[in-house]
C-alpha cells in the first residue's frame, strides 16, 4: 500500500508543478477569461481518456504507476478546484457572460477531450 502512496504522491508533484509552469505561461485573456485553466483541463482530459484506455487494453504495468499517473499526475495537473473558484469569483464580480461561457465551455471541451482521448487510443493500439 506504501508504494500506492508514494507513487500518487510523486505523480501528484509532478502535475502540480507542470499546471503552475503551464497557468504561468498561458495566461489569462485580458478580459479576465481563465484561458490557462481551461487549456490545462482540456489537456487533462484529453490524456485521462487516453491513458485510462491504453493501461485497460494496451499496457500492463503495476497498479501503483497507474495510480501514480492517473490520480497524481493528472489528479494534480487538472484544477476543477480552480476552475470552481474562478467561476464563483467572475459572478461574484458579476461578470455573468465570461463565468457561463467559461463553466460551458470547459464542461464541454473537457467531455470531448476525453471522448477524443480514448478515440485516439483505440485508433493507435
Amino acid at each position: 500500500m506504501l508504494k500506492f502512496y508514494c507513487s500518487i504522491a510523486i505523480g501528484g508533484a509532478i502535475g502540480v508543478c507542470s499546471r503552475f509552469f503551464l497557468s504561468k505561461n498561458i495566461g489569462v485573456l485580458a478580459n479576465g477569461f481563465p484561458l490557462s485553466t481551461i487549456i490545462i483541463n482540456i489537456i487533462g482530459c484529453f490524456l485521462a481518456g487516453f491513458v485510462v484506455h491504453y493501461f485497460s487494453y494496451k499496457l500492463t504495468i503495476p497498479l501503483f504507476l497507474q495510480a501514480g499517473i492517473t490520480i497524481g499526475f493528472l489528479g494534480g495537473l487538472t484544477t476543477f478546484s480552480a476552475f470552481a473558484l474562478e467561476i464563483f469569483l467572475l459572478i461574484e464580480k458579476k461578470q455573468w457572460g465570461i463565468g457561463l461561457s467559461y463553466f460551458m465551455l470547459s464542461n464541454l471541451c473537457s467531455f470531448l477531450s476525453v471522448y477524443f482521448g480514448i478515440t485516439c487510443g483505440r485508433k493507435i493500439y
